[in-house]
């Protein structure tokens, strides 16, 4: 359950990191458009380096929890084989 939890979270943080790209504005003046482009692109710079190291933090984790949970179920075959039959 908890793996399932950080991969819903793992994919909010790539969502959040993609909605940062910013929608044409084909009805805007040209020079008006630049400008607010370069705005936006140096606050989405910041955003996209926070972002990517939570999720960064974020996968690392799953990763991590994934092996555990790979190692717990291995663990739990051999002993569901060594157990005697009921």
């Amino acid at each position: 359950m908890a793996l399932a939890e950080l991969a819903r979270n793992r994919d909010r943080l790539q969502e959040r990191l993609d909605g940062l790209n910013p929608a044409p504005a084909p009805d805007l003046d040209p020079l008006i458009a630049a400008r607010i482009g370069a705005l936006h692109q140096i606050w989405a710079d910041g955003k996209r380096a926070e972002i990517n190291l939570s999720l960064a933090r974020s996968r690392a984790e799953w990763i991590t929890r994934r092996d555990i949970a790979a190692h717990s179920f291995g663990r739990w075959q051999v002993l569901c084989r060594l157990s005697p039959p009921d």
